[in-house]
């Protein structure tokens, strides 16, 4: 059955939504470009923790955490024994669909997940400096109502409910994919059905199909903008957002974070950005120099170009801190107007609408057709444009972005099981980047040996500096 075309099918089947490669000449970082956190002088450090806490007293800083995510990754036909018993503590007999609410550890039968620990990280930021900012969740429109039981069956796990901000990723219809596009994934299907995929696609490309997904994380700015909520965030006095993905548990709010963002404060960077060694074999966003201005990219965008991602030392963490003016040259807009369009009783929200579509529209797109079955039982490749958050810092105007290196799980080393505990207990203390992607990250001893101590460290630790 044909479908009517949308604005988005029209401009994709005309080639204008495309994975554009990174322009002009530019170099992968290498090990030396960036200077590690742990390398700068006590003073330093001292300096920019106090001139942080002082902002965080002011209310100048936002809690941000990427909870979109599914768990979809996570079979269930391949459950590790810990984390059945973990649901099975839990009362639950399945996996939450929210990758932010699968459990992680349990301490005193309490059993903790993603989203648990953010909470319990914040209240003790909190408690510490006296923070006055608001927590901002970025959730999707499948999984907000079942994050939204979460946070009141555990109380938000000591954060009051009005410091508690959620603002959702809308699901989008995904397509029928170009030929062009078709024949580039046709190892993903069964060569006695690959010239009828390819027929379907030259006829009907760019055609809606059943079903909507995700359309990428780059959604967080996008819909932060009309939501409302960078509105709201304003208004509030907020300056900036400290910012991080939910598999992320190692990137702690402990005293390197207030460091880092007295850093950002004092080299007046529009963003921080967390960047590691990066892991043998894998993918990933990567830290470039084009001209006199750091980016990151992903995997994509290196097509074409001398250079692949593998080549860049440093992987993008994923972790940020955000100045709430660097959205301003890239949605073409101002606090004011802002502020203005969501005081707009009558178009607040269609022109809201507008400042994020004229920033969407010139971020790179991601395309990758996969196999779409109908319901007749045919097959038909599709796809669904995405945007990436990161890839923000390569768009003209997007100045000020600002590396800054810590350590990975990697550089816990591969002996870390042979040292003496007190050796194991610093090395993994140092960690800040050691996201958990599927159920081998669970099996992984070196992994779970650091989860023990950041864990430890999230519920027990010795808290911020007053």
């Amino acid at each position: 059955m044909e479908n009517k075309i949308t604005e988005q099918g029209l401009r994709y089947r005309e080639g204008l939504l495309r994975q554009r490669p990174i322009e002009g000449r530019f170099a992968p970082s290498r090990r030396e470009d960036v200077d590690h956190l742990e390398s700068a002088p006590p003073d330093a450090l001292d300096r920019w923790a106090r001139d942080a806490a002082d902002a965080l007293a002011r209310g100048e800083v936002a809690f941000g955490v990427l909870a979109a995510g599914a768990s979809s990754r996570m079979d269930l036909r391949a459950l590790p024994r810990d984390v059945a018993r973990m649901l099975s503590a839990a009362g639950r007999t399945e996996l939450p669909t929210s990758k932010a609410l699968v459990p992680v550890a349990e301490r005193a039968g309490d059993v903790l997940d993603f989203l648990d620990l953010f909470l319990i990280d914040v209240r003790r930021v909190i408690e510490a400096t006296g923070a006055r900012g608001p927590v901002v969740l970025f959730v999707s429109e499948t999984n907000r109502s079942e994050i939204a039981a979460r946070l009141e069956a555990t109380g938000r796990r000591g954060i009051e409910r009005d410091r508690v901000w959620m603002f959702e990723q809308p699901l989008e219809p995904t397509m029928i994919a170009t030929e062009a596009d078709a024949r580039r994934a046709a190892v993903h299907f069964p060569p006695e059905r690959l010239d009828d995929v390819l027929a379907v696609s030259r006829a009907r490309a760019g055609e809606p199909l059943p079903g909507r997904k995700p359309a990428g994380h780059g959604e967080f700015l996008h819909q932060l903008i009309a939501s409302g909520t960078l509105s709201r965030l304003i208004e509030r006095g907020v300056r900036y957002l400290s910012l991080r993905n939910i598999d992320n548990f190692a990137a702690r709010l402990d005293r390197r974070w207030l460091a880092a963002l007295g850093m950002s404060r004092e080299l007046a960077g529009r963003m921080l950005v967390e960047v590691s060694q990066r892991p043998t074999g894998q993918k990933g966003g990567a830290l470039v120099r084009r001209g006199d201005r750091w980016m990151l990219a992903e995997d994509p965008s290196f097509a074409g170009t001398p250079h692949r991602a593998s080549d860049s030392y440093y992987i993008n963490n994923a972790v940020a801190v955000v100045r709430l003016d660097y959205f301003e040259p890239i949605y073409e807009t101002t606090a004011d107007e802002l502020v203005a369009a969501s005081r707009d009783a009558h178009r607040g929200s269609e022109r809201l609408a507008e400042i994020a579509r004229r920033g969407r529209l010139k971020f790179p797109t991601l395309i990758e057709a996969k196999p779409f079955a109908l319901d007749d039982g045919s097959l038909v490749a599709a796809v669904l444009p995405e945007t990436n958050l990161w890839e923000s810092t390569g768009i003209d105007g997007a100045e000020g972005l600002v590396p800054l290196a810590v350590d990975s799980d990697q550089d816990a080393g591969p002996d870390l099981l042979e040292q003496p505990e007190p050796e194991q207990e610093r090395r993994a203390e140092r960690v800040r980047f050691s996201p958990t992607k599927n159920w081998s990250d669970y099996e992984d001893a070196r992994k779970r040996r650091i989860a023990r101590t950041l864990v430890d460290r999230i519920l027990a630790g010795e808290a911020l500096p007053p």
